[in-house]
């Protein structure tokens, strides 16, 4: 599959505003789009802050912050404080800064970072303690009568990515073993699994449809589309003018960084050091599959 049309910026389409010079990093800072609010966190100088598109900040919060997520649903934040390298507390506010729900969890991996992603449920979302190395646990969470409860305790190491099939369905990832697993969703029973070939190293799975993804190869930076009804995988997605070369080594690679699929449009970044320094840039097209 060949991408001849598309467009280049100098950010990321999906932010539709150049984060440059306002964001001390690309991880601490999350957008919600719809409402146009940006929110980041700077941990080591202990503040939180929610800003609008005209870049003026509407509050913040004198915490160490260590993760926060939009949740445009309920136009909440979910935000996470760590008071030990074992326990941490996971708060609720809404866009105006009034503090919702708040509880307490246990670190079981250990000063672990965090992943919150919404579940399809509206009050939920699911939380990763990351742990690099030593693995991952997950759990779904949800706010009932204005308290955070533990819903489930995901199988160690698996973490969820997205449900589809009018979310009868759910993806789950277990990082370590290079292993997905389509499931039922809510009772999360396993219906497919799926393991990634040895010199293949998963770089993320994108929904363009229910029955077709894309699977990228972080380390050859190569993008794949991918059909989870047969669990195959398809054509290469290859950007015209910057097709994969084969190295010294015999390697075949891409300057293509990342791709991902979003209402509608394919994005991609490109990524390439040179003699004078590092070039990059992103690119957008209208696919239709």
């Amino acid at each position: 599959m060949i991408i001849r049309n598309f467009t280049k910026t100098n950010y990321h389409p999906k932010y539709t505003i150049n984060l440059d010079n306002f964001v001390s990093d690309w991880i601490s800072f999350d957008i919600d789009q719809q409402n146009k609010l940006l929110l980041k966190w700077d941990k080591q100088n202990e503040t939180f802050s929610v800003w609008n598109f005209e870049r003026q900040k509407l509050w913040e919060l004198k915490e160490s912050i260590c993760y926060a997520k939009f949740d445009p649903r309920n136009e909440w934040i979910w935000l996470v404080r760590r008071e030990n390298e074992e326990l941490v507390s996971i708060f609720v506010y809404d866009y105006t800064g009034k503090q919702l729900a708040s509880t307490q969890m246990e670190d079981v991996i250990y000063d672990s970072s965090f992943i919150i992603t919404l579940l399809p449920e509206k009050t939920s979302v699911a939380i990763d303690f990351c742990g690099g190395q030593d693995g991952s646990q997950e759990y779904f969470l949800s706010v009932k009568a204005n308290k955070i409860e533990i819903q489930r305790e995901i199988e160690s190491n698996a973490c969820f990515l997205f449900a589809f099939d009018n979310n009868t369905k759910a993806l789950l990832l277990n990082f370590y073993e290079d292993t997905i697993f389509i499931v039922s969703y809510p009772d999360l029973k396993t219906l497919k699994t799926f393991t990634f070939p040895e010199d293949f190293s998963y770089g993320g799975i994108s929904k363009i449809t229910d029955k077709c993804w894309i699977v990228s190869n972080e380390y050859s930076a190569r993008h794949f589309l991918f059909n989870p009804e047969t669990m195959e995988f398809g054509e290469e997605i290859i950007i015209e003018g910057y097709e994969p070369e084969e190295n010294e080594d015999g390697e075949i690679l891409s300057d293509i960084a990342s791709m991902e699929y979003h209402d509608g449009t394919l994005i991609f970044s490109y990524f390439k050091i040179t003699k004078t320094g590092e070039e990059q840039w992103w690119g957008q097209t209208t696919i239709n599959l």
